[in-house]
């Protein structure tokens, strides 16, 4: 009879235990069914045509459906797989809303499918439907980072890296079991290192990672070799291409976006990153430490003297969490005359948002690659099990260096938005595995408890502002129905457009936008798609003004701010740059520019006039 433990680790499950049944149709379908509800509350939606990436990346996608080559003609901050795909079926199918939408339902379907297949890998199907469900819930209400059956997502290449890196991942994991690959082994692995590599850098870094890692436990080096090959090849022929349109400078610089990969790093420790982490390592064994006390009995019968080091590691940890929560929300709670609610509300992202909830898992995950890491490669302990636990938790581990200790948004940890559907799964999977001390049910009530609760809980935050449709006005656009919360000016400026200029016009939409071009048909003029967050290069600069005159807007939209809501600088205006060498508590080094001013807002400012203000937007026409 198998022990508990042997039944908690992937890859140990008997082939009757893998065949599909009929309680597996129920659940696909009900997981499915979710996923369909979700995908019909977020059609079409979005914040604004105006502002931020989705106005940003819908400009993007329809300029290449126009024929236009990114890195070449336009800017594009990401690898070329996304831009191309969707560039390409929107030339076929039309630059509509609605194709756009669907695109994305069928690369997001893919994601949850995935999710769903390593999810029945590695639970009982007691705990499918509970899992895949609170995955779909909590990336169907994210806000702007791993989103799921939506526009709002700051790249729609999150999702389509984290589809090649499943399809990879498959791949690899039949590869360690059998130590051959079968055929169906080198699809999967040729897809998802093609999908994955020319999606993101986070998505390409653990493809590589995996397979190298993959192929030392394997230690065949002929046959890892032409892994290897199947995997990444094929990718790197595409950049060729994609270099030989665009020009291969033009491609590194778009691909590193342009300067961004570089300006921070996230792997080099600040003292408030080492806080946020040791108090996340905290939270992890305070969760740990209290899901046990229902079962403290079995827990002590097991573990016997570490189990009081749990416990005591648990209260402390707990603790250090709660200090670093009252330091991450401190205004909020010291602020004088604030009610109880109001404090409550700001502080509360700071703990159920999705990073917060998932830096436990990261660090966990992290140091079980650690662990294993020595275990399989450096003792050779060759247990079927724990190499496969060892190449899943690298696939978290090599993506999580996207923001270990910050990012250009923020000078706190944050969890790499592409990890969100991996550690969704290992989570409830780490949970059930250290659970199964009190028994099955125990573990398997918990996990349940957990998922559907936090699922819950999104659904019920997420429901006013991103599900239901009270805070969304249906715009009539040249490309179809578009929902947007920012209606009001939205639908003037898209009114005033279509009044004032023709379809064969240029418009130019600054600093941070360009939905109003996709929605209207009309022209984008400049290389530069974003001028706000993004530190580009002079010549990049003098690309612009150079096509302003062969280009000339006939309208141009900017914020109502100075230099009309542009800025130099890397993500978020403040100190974002890298401190490295130096161990600081913050990063103290300015990461934009407050005194540059790009030579296409002078052009426009000494060439144009303003002629009408609407909302927090200022139109500019030709003097």
């Amino acid at each position: 009879m198998r022990t508990a433990c042997d039944a908690a680790n992937p890859g140990t499950e008997s082939k009757e235990t893998q065949r599909w049944t009929r309680q597996d149709t129920l659940n696909a379908a009900a997981v499915a069914a979710l996923a369909a509800i979700f995908a019909v509350l977020r059609w079409e939606k979005m914040g604004s045509l105006l502002w931020l990436d989705p106005a940003h990346w819908l400009n993007e996608i329809s300029r290449a459906a126009r024929d236009e080559v990114p890195y070449r003609d336009f800017s594009f901050q990401y690898p070329p797989f996304v831009v191309y795909l969707y560039g390409w079926l929107l030339h076929a199918f039309g630059i509509r809303f609605a194709t756009v939408q669907a695109i994305t339902d069928v690369i997001d379907g893919g994601c949850v499918a995935c999710s769903y297949a390593l999810i029945r890998r590695l639970l009982p199907r007691s705990l499918h439907v509970a899992v895949a469900g609170s995955l779909v819930a909590v990336c169907s209400t994210s806000l702007m980072n791993f989103n799921l059956f939506s526009f709002e997502t700051y790249s729609p290449s999150l999702q389509s890296g984290a589809v090649g890196v499943f399809l990879l991942l498959f791949g690899l994991l039949g590869y360690l079991r059998d130590r051959t690959m079968a055929r169906s082994g080198w699809v999967l692995t040729a897809c998802g290192g093609f999908i994955a590599v020319l999606s993101k850098p986070e998505a390409a870094l653990a493809a590589v990672f995996a397979v190298a890692l993959a192929g030392l436990m394997v230690g065949n080096f002929g046959l890892s070799l032409r892994v290897a090959a199947a995997a990444v090849l094929p990718a790197v022929v595409a950049y060729v291409v994609a270099g030989w349109a665009a020009g291969i400078s033009n491609l590194r610089a778009g691909v590193t976006g342009y300067g961004l990969a570089t300006a921070f790093c996230p792997w080099w420790p600040t003292g408030v990153g080492l806080f946020g982490i040791l108090a996340y390592c905290g939270a992890a064994a305070a969760i740990a430490g209290l899901l046990t006390l229902p079962q403290r009995n079995a827990f002590r019968t097991v573990y016997a003297g570490r189990y009081r080091v749990l416990l005591a590691s648990a209260g402390a940890g707990a603790v250090v969490y709660g200090a670093y929560i009252f330091y991450q929300s401190r205004d909020a709670l010291t602020e004088p005359g604030l009610a109880l609610a109001e404090r409550l509300r700001r502080t509360l992202p700071y703990v159920i948002y999705s990073s917060p909830v998932l830096e436990p898992v990261l660090w966990v995950a992290i140091a079980l690659f650690l662990t294993l890491a020595w275990r399989v490669l450096v003792r050779g302990d060759a247990r079927q099990p724990d190499r496969e636990l060892l190449l899943l938790a690298a696939i978290p581990a090599a993506m999580g260096t996207r923001a270990l200790f910050g990012t250009t948004q923020g000078v706190y940890p944050e969890v790499a938005a592409i990890c969100y559907p991996f550690l969704l799964i290992l989570g409830p999977y780490f949970v059930w595995r250290f659970l199964q001390p009190a028994g099955p049910r125990y573990a398997a009530a918990m996990v349940i408890a957990l998922t559907a609760g936090y699922g819950l809980v999104r659904i019920v935050g997420g429901w006013p502002d991103m599900l239901s449709d009270r805070h969304y006005g249906t715009l009539s656009t040249a490309a179809g129905n578009v929902r947007v919360r920012n209606f009001d000016t939205d639908a003037k400026i898209y009114d005033y457009v279509m009044r004032h200029t023709a379809p064969e016009d240029y418009v130019l939409d600054l600093p941070y936008g360009g939905g109003i071009n996709f929605a209207s048909g009309r022209r984008y003029p400049i290389f530069n798609t974003q001028l706000w967050g993004m530190g580009i290069s002079p010549s990049y600069e003098q690309m612009d003004l150079d096509l302003m005159p062969q280009r000339p807007p006939k309208v141009i939209i900017g914020l109502d701010e100075a230099n009309l809501g542009t800025y130099w600088g890397f993500g978020q205006r403040g100190n974002r740059a890298c401190p490295c060498p130096r161990l600081v508590w913050m990063p103290d080094k300015s990461s934009w520019d407050p005194r540059h001013v790009f030579p296409l807002v002078r052009y426009i400012q000494e060439h144009y006039r303003v002629e009408e203000r609407i909302g927090d937007r200022v139109l500019w026409v030709p003097k």
